[in-house]
């Protein structure tokens, strides 16, 4: 917003923020040097938005031309961002002059995944590894995008294809564990607990998860807080 100076006043320039939004999301116009910026992912081909999502210090950044109207459905916290109250430019944005937000911080490929999955492209797919989920459920926790995504994610753990993720590992275990807990999955989240168990051969486990309290609930749920006939059971949230 800018006010007009009057007679003999200095001309005054005021941005506008909305302080209830906890995201590292900047908006910031992109360099199009060749060598600085990849080639736009047109996810919608009429997108109104430009997503920039990962650091450009590094290969691992995309640039994606999204929907503003499928984000901000999918999305309370792009619903915001994509709103007039965010950012002057998205009353004017269009597919020709598209508004920039720069995710400096998020993952590209788990980002593309989503908005694919958003805006009903075809040949999605469902070979993903539990590391890829992970990102993938720390980026629907942090922009709420659960409900839309958690389908997608429940195919690429079903039981056929879950044996090619060598879940005898503890990191795999613990990886499940967190993506159940994001969504809500307590049948997962009951036998990755298990399986947890059984990988870690130590009398007395002391297992510290940083799941939240989501995990907590889930924990309740299914009695895992209760010393079994094998081990003495501690998880500190």
């Amino acid at each position: 917003m800018v006010l007009r100076p009057g007679p003999g006043r200095a001309r005054t320039t005021f941005r506008l923020e909305n302080p209830s939004i906890r995201s590292q999301a900047m908006e910031t116009p992109l360099d199009t040097s060749d060598n600085a910026t990849p080639q736009i992912i047109d996810v919608d081909p009429a997108g109104d938005v430009i997503l920039t999502v990962g650091s450009e210090k590094n290969d691992d950044h995309a640039r994606l031309r999204v929907s503003s109207k499928v984000l901000s459905l999918a999305s309370p916290v792009f619903a915001a961002m994509v709103s007039p109250k965010w950012s002057d430019s998205a009353n004017k944005a269009s597919s020709s002059e598209p508004q920039h937000i720069s995710l400096p911080e998020d993952d590209s490929s788990p980002m593309e995944w989503i908005c694919q999955i958003l805006h009903f492209r075809e040949d999605i797919s469902t070979n993903k590894d539990i590391p890829f989920l992970v990102s993938v459920a720390q980026l629907c926790d942090k922009y709420d995008f659960k409900p839309p995504i958690k389908p997608w994610v429940g195919l690429c753990l079903e039981p056929a294809k879950i044996t090619t993720f060598n879940v005898g590992k503890e990191a795999d275990l613990t990886g499940l564990m967190f993506i159940s807990s994001v969504f809500r999955d307590s049948e997962t989240f009951w036998s990755s607990s298990a399986g947890l168990l059984y990988a870690i051969p130590v009398p007395d486990l002391v297992y510290r998860c940083e799941l939240g309290s989501r995990a907590a609930t889930l924990l309740e749920d299914n009695a895992f807080g209760k010393r079994t006939s094998n081990h003495s059971v501690v998880i500190a949230c």
